[in-house]
Order: C-alpha cells, then structure tokens, then sequence
C-alpha cells in the first residue's frame, strides 16, 4: 500500500513540475511558434472563404476522424501489450489493493469522469458561460453538447472494432471513457472559461495543470480499482488530449479572434509580442 501511496504522490509531483516549467517557458516566449501562428492564419482563411459554421464542422469532425484513426492502431497495440503490460500492473494493484482511507479516496476521485456528474457540471457550465459570453451564448452552449455527444460515439466505437476485452473485474475497455470524457469536456469548458476571463498566465497555467492533475488522478484510480487494464487508461489520456485539442480548436474557429488580437508573427520573424491568452 505504501509504494501504491508513494507512486501517485510521484506522478502527482511530475505533473505539477511540468505544469510549471510550461508556465515558465510560456512566460519567456516573445513569438508566437510556427505552428500557431499557421493554425491562425488558417483558421481565418477557412472563415472568410466558407464561413464561421462550417469551417467550424469541417474542424470538428476532420478532428473527431484524426482522434479516431490514431486511436484505433494505439488500441490494437495495447491488446497486444496486454500480457506484458497490462496483466502484471494488474495482478500487482489486485495484491496491493488493501480497505483503508486511500481506497476510499480513489473511490471518491474515480467519479470525477463518470458520465452523470460529468453531465451536471456541463449543464451548469453551459448555462454559466452562456450568460458570460452574452450574445454569442449559444457558441459555449453548442461547443459543450458537441464535445459530450462527439466523445460518447469516438470512445464507443474505437471500444467497438478494437474489441480488446477487459479485466476480469469488471467491463472497462479501451479506451478509459473517465480518462477521455474528464481531459476533452472539462478542458473544453476551461478553454470557454478562459475566452471569457482572462487571468493572468500563471493562473491559467495554473487552471491546465490542476487539469492534468485531475486526468492522473482519474487515471490511477481507474488502473488501482481494477476498472480498466493500465493501456486503456493511457489510452483515455491519448484520445481524450486529441479531442481537446480538436474542440479548442472548432470553438476557436467558431468564436473568432478575440477583441484587439493582432494576427501573430511566426517564431522566424521579428519579435512580436506573444498573445499567451487561452
């Protein structure tokens, strides 16, 4: 019990570090790296030529296809690490697994990616950010019932034709829908959030760590309570990060530059001042 106490307290401390040296290397930047500065340009090329709506669903659902032609190859690739993997992380929770207040605990953080609450805090999500973005309310209200619904059928049908089993204890599979359904949609409403309130860096990179702190959490006690095989869970945090980024960037599509942003220069040019804002 020990050592399982001591490796999440060491996961929790890498992600925080992380967290903080990103924070950090945001902080220091002066431009803005090829790769957003393109995305940008890209995004208001689509805009002007199609329109906002549907170079919105061109993104969502070329993100929804990319999320699921990755996952799929990733998910035969961890049936085949099942018995080197998976089975012997399993065998070594089902020995260390003991009664007592850190079972309890996982217990408690396990919920934080079941669908009911997760549906509950997206309705009041929805109805908070709508009232915050005023008269676009219905961009934060259409992106959070996009991400849930598009999330459901992507982890359903990867579940459906990687068909990798579970573990003897209950009928978790790949991927981990707690893992995937807690990074996409509760990262999709802090990025809404952010559009909105814009704190300074360090809160934000506050705000994205203590996201990855919760996907840890949700990860390791899905694997301790013997809920999914370990891959599955590592899958979650693959497709649920993809689908992230995929509904960042169709609500960034959707919403536009934000008032007074100027369009960026690439990392390559003159320094520029670098927009960090969600």
């Amino acid at each position: 019990m020990t050592t399982a106490i001591t490796i999440w307290l060491i996961g929790a401390a890498v992600v925080a570090v992380a967290g903080v040296l990103l924070t950090r290397a945001s902080a220091r930047r002066t431009t803005v790296p090829v790769v957003v500065e393109r995305w940008y340009r890209t995004r208001e090329h689509l805009r002007s030529d199609v329109g906002r709506l549907v170079a919105a669903a061109f993104v969502l659902l070329a993100g929804a296809g990319l999320t699921f032609g990755l996952g799929w190859p990733l998910g035969r690739l961890a049936h085949r690490l099942e018995g080197h993997v998976d089975k012997p992380v399993f065998r070594w929770f089902s020995d260390t697994v003991r009664p007592g207040a850190f079972s309890s605990l996982q217990s408690l953080l396990t919920q934080m990616g079941n669908r009911p609450e997760i549906k509950v805090i997206a309705v009041v999500a929805a109805v908070g950010l709508a009232v915050a973005w005023r008269r676009r309310w219905w961009i934060p209200v259409v992106m959070i019932v996009a991400a849930f619904v598009l999330e459901k059928y992507v982890q359903s049908g990867l579940g459906k034709v990687v068909l990798r089993g579970h573990p003897p204890t209950t009928k978790g599979t790949y991927p981990s829908g707690g893992c995937a359904r807690l990074m996409s949609m509760y990262g999709t409403i802090l990025y809404l959030a952010l559009r909105t309130w814009r704190p300074a860096l360090w809160v934000r990179g506050l705000l994205w760590t203590l996201l990855a702190e919760a996907a840890w959490f949700e990860g390791y006690a899905r694997t301790y309570r013997l809920e999914h095989w370990f891959t599955d869970v590592m899958g979650g945090w693959i497709v649920g990060g993809l689908l992230l980024l995929t509904f960042v960037l169709t609500a960034s599509t959707l919403a536009g530059p934000r008032a007074g942003e100027r369009p960026p220069r690439p990392a390559s040019s003159e320094a520029a001042p670098l927009d960090v804002r969600a």
